[in-house]
């Protein structure tokens, strides 16, 4: 009797979770409307509700006929998703509108990819990977850059400051002194350059190819990248970076 129990118990506690295994979640698209524009056509949200299923359609569609598109013109459906209630049913269609009534070559729409392409935000410390949704990497980046470039004014400054008591200083001693602190303070400098530029080279690699969070995609340009280290005539050693889109 205690293992029919137990038996049912455990039947119990498994099988909300078994259920919600089979139940579709709600798409990020459904929960956050979007409005994504391509080059040729466009991603929107539409959302409705109606007594059936087919009602509910039909008023869907008679908002895109309201932009001015035909039924089965210029429109097509990428994804649907459906809440019921014992009363109502609610509908929400991810909807691509082509900007040419009777497309017929539609632009290539991605569900949930990590890839982003190749753009002028790489160039801005930290800015590709707060588009991307790595706010933190990118706040770290910016405030790695605003640390540098305010140790390298620091550094030089005083630099100059150390060289001015120096030739101020009619003691041999104080002399020295201000000589040391002024090359200590170049130093410092150059590894503040160092360090702000080691950021930078990192900020525009990892923006151009690290992966981002899941979004959707429309037309979405494909690009390649390779690196390859270089030596230069002066003996330098370095890393190029190619990238084509």
């Amino acid at each position: 009797m205690k293992r029919i129990f137990f038996l049912l118990l455990l039947l119990a506690m498994l099988s909300p979770l078994t259920f919600g295994q089979v139940e579709k979640a709600k798409p990020e698209w459904a929960i956050n409307p979007i409005h994504i524009e391509g080059k040729t056509s466009k991603l929107i949200t539409i959302s409705e509700y109606g007594r059936t299923k087919e009602s509910t359609k039909s008023r869907a569609f008679n908002k895109i006929e309201a932009q001015g598109k035909k039924l089965n013109e210029g429109y097509r459906i990428i994804e649907e998703y459906w809440e019921f209630t014992p009363d109502w049913a609610y509908g929400y269609f991810l909807v691509q509108i082509s900007n040419d009534l009777k497309c017929t070559n539609w632009e290539h729409v991605e569900m949930n990819t990590t890839k982003y392409p190749f753009s002028a935000r790489c160039f801005v410390p930290g800015m590709a990977q707060i588009y991307k949704g790595s706010k933190v990497k990118g706040g770290l980046i910016i405030g790695g850059e605003v640390l540098g470039v305010a140790g390298i004014v620091t550094s030089f400054s005083m630099k100059g400051q150390n060289e001015r008591w120096a030739r101020e200083s009619s003691k041999a001693k104080d002399v020295q002194y201000y000589t040391d602190r002024a090359d200590m303070w170049q130093n410092i400098g150059f590894g503040a350059i160092a360090f702000t530029a080691a950021i930078y080279v990192y900020s525009i690699i990892d923006g151009a190819i690290a992966p981002g969070k899941k979004h959707i995609q429309i037309g979405s340009k494909s690009y390649n990248y390779a690196l390859a280290p270089i030596v230069t005539t002066r003996g330098d050693l370095g890393l190029a970076m190619r990238v084509n889109f």
